[in-house]
């Protein structure tokens, strides 16, 4: 740089003072136990989900980001390795595409070169997505897909005390929800693809495996099967296992949300059948199962016998 140009952020001494001072403000939003809920595709029953959760009055969980959250733990994930002494530019295209592409263009920075200065701009950006409405302390997300495992890694380390739900449901009845739905609210004029069991399969087998290897040996993490959903003593025990004392609005589940009371679906061909059975959903879905089993056990752990169930009526 030559002598007399101005760079505000271009000095370290300007980079961690700054930055003290953004942890001091946010840590205590990101150190918060946030909860992010993603499940294997569609039609899971996430919103019911969503909406349990919202009533207990203590978290805030927004609707999907589409992937928002994925652009930015990339971009945060590119930062990391930035050496002050290298004149490497992050580049950003991709996550500046889903800006523009989720009408989120006043948020995009016009000359940003700086990393450090990158950084704070997603955390300021993270905040300001996920900030909980209201008196609610704790905030997250529910997503229905996913890139890579990489979201995930950078999310629990951006918010270490997170806790993560992965839904999942019988791929069968799965796909002829998704078909129904499809051509039940899919105006011709939106120009969307028809989902095909051949994008269902690979989507289902990609978001089971990263959700599986993602979780093994974790805590904070729960797999759920969707039919569980309905039952008002495992909702109670998930809650609790979540650090949520507040008891959720029974009548959520008597409420049918959208989708669980259409007409009668028109069940799948013999070739779906067979699509869906040579892609190996079967045994995915027993792993997903023998999976949730397990945290079946780990959230009765969480209860106690003698304990009343607390719901509000």
């Amino acid at each position: 740089m030559k002598r007399g140009a101005f760079s505000p952020f271009s000095g370290l001494k300007v980079n961690c003072l700054v930055k003290k001072i953004i942890k001091r403000l946010w840590r205590g939003f990101f150190r918060r136990p946030h909860i992010f809920l993603y499940s294997v595709g569609g039609r899971t029953r996430s919103t019911l989900l969503q909406r349990v959760l919202n009533s207990t009055g203590e978290v805030c969980v927004f609707g999907e980001p589409h992937f928002m959250i994925d652009d930015l733990m990339a971009l945060k994930r590119s930062t990391e390795s930035f050496s002050a002494k290298s004149r490497e530019e992050v580049r950003f295209d991709e996550f500046k595409k889903s800006c523009r592409e989720n009408s989120f263009d006043q948020w995009i920075p016009n000359a940003f070169r700086n990393p450090f200065f990158v950084s704070v701009f997603i955390d300021l950006f993270l905040f300001i997505l996920l900030r909980p409405l209201g008196k609610r302390k704790r905030s997250g997300f529910k997503e229905i897909r996913i890139k890579s495992m990489l979201t995930l890694e950078m999310l629990e380390k951006t918010f270490p005390e997170s806790y993560f739900i992965f839904l999942f449901r019988n791929p069968e009845d799965q796909l002829v929800s998704i078909l129904s739905y499809h051509k039940r609210s899919i105006n011709e004029e939106c120009n969307v693809i028809k989902p095909s069991p051949e994008t269902f399969s690979a989507e289902y087998l990609k978001y089971t495996e990263i959700f599986l290897r993602y979780s093994e040996g974790k805590a904070n993490c729960f797999h759920v099967f969707d039919g569980d959903i309905l039952d008002t003593s495992f909702l109670n025990n998930l809650l609790k296992a979540l650090a949520i004392e507040s008891g959720f609005d029974e009548a959520l589940l008597r409420n049918r949300v959208r989708g669980l009371s259409d007409p009668p679906k028109e069940p799948l061909s013999e070739a779906d059948h067979r699509i869906l059975k040579e892609h190996g959903l079967d045994a995915c879905f027993s792993r997903l199962m023998n999976r949730a089993k397990k945290d079946c056990l780990r959230l009765g752990n969480h209860s106690d016998a003698n304990s009343e169930v607390h719901v509000k009526r």
